[in-house]
């Protein structure tokens, strides 16, 4: 049973089926005029590591995607000047506007705390902190080498409702299987950011649109979907422990927070 519909903020490749990631300042010549508001650093000498927090992820899955869309491209435009660290401050007045947000009051509260807060939840993004002022830093993690990636499966254990708050960043070659269901999230278009809990909601959205629209399936075929939206939603209240596993050959995939999380090396099995 699959189900080949498309995602609200996916291309129609995104497929989910129940059986199957000292300081200096840029000058006004170097920036763009979106640059221009936010502070660019191009050295990392007073920059403080910040610890992984473990906060809770209060936006939909689609203002997570148009959020975490408006930093990538702005951090192309940084890479691109050079600009090695970006100053929080500003950034997210800056992105309340793009998205539509009153201010950024209102974008804030809909994060349900700072933009610093709402970043340092995913695996990609660094959080850190500039020691001469004390203000917020962020980067945009670069990709590791071709000859540093190992195809990998991650295995989380979901033993607890807030296990279902971890971030899940899913390569696009990557695939999310629950074996306690036999369910399986396939490969996408391009990376799926989300916490567990979004990454599962959306696809219990995807099967329900399959059975309100779809008349390609039977209706013994929709009653088996409903079903299995039943058993995902019953997943999300953690009244038992369960699996969350990321077969990922791209190796590109991760969880925020990372602990305790199992790692298996796909390249160390042995194939008879």
């Amino acid at each position: 049973m699959s189900d080949k519909e498309q995602q609200p903020t996916t291309t129609e490749q995104e497929q989910t089926s129940t059986t199957e990631q000292e300081q200096t300042p840029t000058t006004e010549q170097d920036q763009t005029p979106k640059e221009a508001q936010v502070q660019t650093l191009r050295d990392e000498k007073e920059i403080t590591p910040i610890e992984e927090s473990y906060p809770r992820i209060s936006l939909a899955h689609q203002e997570v995607e148009r959020v975490l869309a408006e930093i990538d491209a702005y951090w192309r435009v940084v890479e691109e000047s050079g600009g090695e660290w970006v100053m929080l401050e500003g950034m997210a007045n800056l992105l309340a506007n793009d998205l539509g947000y009153e201010d950024q009051d209102e974008f804030e509260e809909a994060m349900n705390g700072s933009l610093a807060n709402f970043l340092s939840q995913f695996p990609h993004i660094e959080i850190s902190v500039q020691e001469s002022t004390g203000k917020p830093v962020f980067r945009v993690l670069p990709k590791p080498s071709e000859d540093q990636l190992r195809p990998f499966k991650l295995i989380c254990h979901v033993k607890s409702r807030r296990d279902l708050w971890r971030v899940c960043f899913k390569a696009e070659q990557a695939r999310i299987e629950i074996p306690e269901l036999e369910f399986e999230i396939g490969a996408s278009a391009k990376p799926q950011i989300d916490c567990i809990y979004n990454h599962i909601a959306q696809a219990v959205f995807n099967l329900g649109t399959v059975v309100r629209e779809s008349r390609s399936y039977s209706d013994e075929g929709k009653k088996r979907i409903s079903e299995t939206i039943e058993m995902l939603n019953v997943l999300l209240d953690v009244e038992q422990p369960w699996t969350f596993v990321v077969h990922d050959v791209s190796g590109l995939s991760g969880f925020k927070p990372s602990d305790g999380i199992e790692v298996e090396y796909l390249d160390l099995v042995d194939v008879d």
